[in-house]
């Protein structure tokens, strides 16, 4: 069949569908009853409801449908809870949903008063033997899938027995607390060890309920420092660590180290002659342009600092490594600066004339602008020299520049990051790997 102008025969008849009244929606759910559709009857008739909840035939149609389809859903669960009990619950609260849904529309199916006392019976089944199996778990000292078991339960009776003491029991059991501990600094940045340490439980706390955590609770520094020493705090023994976990009901400890940094500078030098486009009249009074010859010196400095990482998580009770990561990571600044100051118009210097874009001299000139200054134009450098004269010094406040490429466009300064704050850029996603870590010992018991 052919349809005008390319429409899909599927799209014209979904159209066609949202365009029907709640009459002809009545007549196609019956049709669809009569073929044994019951889902897809269901829906037709529910559709009609929708757009006109008096309608008489919708509404006959929805119950015709609903009541098949309750019928349909009882046999189910009894088919299933023969064979499996919490498959056959299960299916028991899918029906209960469905039943709410059509308490919305005022329908109610005809009361079975034999089926209920079966359904009731199938579901506080389903919910003895999930209670059952969330014992057995925490007998054998397996808290976090007791607790699940015991949800499991409360998902099919929530006032079973003791079920909610149970399922507080269980996740106090199941929650393990977690100390950070600050990392040590091997590589003598002053102020590292703990600023890193603090980064991370505040970049992992803040990550936690949205990854969808469970069992895992943060310990917060100022609990860990309270009971460290001024010495601990700057390198801490072993033994130290597992004397605080104590102190602090730690279950689980990060711990890390930071060394093997190395640092590299190189300079970039510009020196060649800039243009500037002069317009003026000559002699006879007629407006000419020419080029103006200019003395341009700019440079870029690129600074690279590459550190090493390395971080376990350790049992406090059992001094076993149950996760270790190490990587090295590194940080890139380049700056670019100069002490010309462009009179007039920024606009109107070039780097080369219009007369040498395309030759060798144009190409060389280009080449080496790019290679130093990146996606920098003249005119952009000029005018940002212009109103950043102070910038000749660097300042800690400039560090949140450098958190992208800078090789692809030059931070204007005339200095470079000192390296302890290269090394923290390139420190600034350890808590991934942290966060990974615990997330995948969360669930397991």
């Amino acid at each position: 069949m052919h349809t005008s102008r390319g429409v899909p025969l599927l799209l014209l008849a979904a159209l066609a569908l949202s365009c029907a009244g709640p009459a002809q929606l009545a007549r196609q759910s019956e049709r669809e009853l009569q073929a044994g559709h019951l889902v897809k009857a269901y829906e037709l008739a529910r559709r009609g409801v929708e757009k006109e909840p008096n309608n008489r035939a919708a509404r006959a149609a929805l119950t015709a449908a609903a009541v098949q389809r309750v019928d349909d859903w009882k046999a189910r669960i009894l088919d299933l809870a023969a064979a499996d009990t919490v498959a056959g619950a299960r299916y028991a609260l899918a029906l209960r949903d469905l039943r709410a849904e059509l308490v919305r529309y005022q329908i109610q199916p005809p009361a079975d008063p034999g089926f209920a006392r079966r359904e009731t019976a199938i579901v506080e089944g389903a919910a003895g033997i999930e209670y059952r199996k969330g014992e057995e778990s925490l007998a054998a000292q397996r808290p976090k899938e007791a607790w699940q078991h015991y949800r499991d339960a409360e998902s099919f009776v929530a006032s079973y027995g003791d079920l909610q003491e149970k399922l507080r029991r269980a996740r106090s059991l199941a929650t393990t607390r977690v100390a950070i501990f600050p990392f040590a600094d091997d590589v003598g940045l002053p102020g590292l060890a703990r600023g890193l340490s603090d980064a991370v439980y505040r970049d992992v706390a803040g990550r936690m309920a949205r990854e969808g955590f469970q069992f895992t609770e943060l310990i917060s520094p100022d609990e860990v420092y309270a009971s460290m020493t001024v010495k601990e705090l700057e390198a801490m023994p072993s033994e130290s660590m597992w004397r605080i976990a104590r102190g602090i009901e730690a279950g689980r400890i990060v711990s890390g180290r930071v060394y093997g940094m190395r640092s590299s500078t190189n300079n970039f030098a510009f020196e060649y002659p800039i243009y500037r486009k002069v317009t003026e009249r000559d002699t006879g009074g007629k407006w000419i342009t020419h080029w103006v010859e200019t003395r341009f010196n700019a440079v870029a400095r690129e600074r690279m600092v590459t550190v090493r990482w390395e971080v376990e998580v350790l049992d406090a009770r059992t001094h076993a490594a149950l996760a270790n990561r190490s990587e090295a990571v590194e940080s890139v600044a380049r700056v670019a600066w100069t002490d010309f100051r462009a009179e007039g118009s920024c606009d109107d210097y070039a780097l080369v004339t219009p007369y040498h874009e395309k030759d060798e001299e144009g190409r060389e000139v280009d080449a080496r602008w790019k290679e130093c200054f990146g996606a920098w134009t003249l005119p952009q450098m000029l005018e940002q020299a212009r109103r950043d004269r102070r910038r000749s010094l660097y300042q800690s406040s400039y560090r949140d520049e450098f958190r992208s490429d800078s090789r692809l466009r030059a931070v204007l300064c005339g200095e470079l990051p000192p390296e302890n704050d290269l090394a923290a850029l390139a420190l600034e996603g350890i808590w991934r790997p942290v966060l990974a870590t615990l997330k995948d010992l969360d669930l397991k018991d």
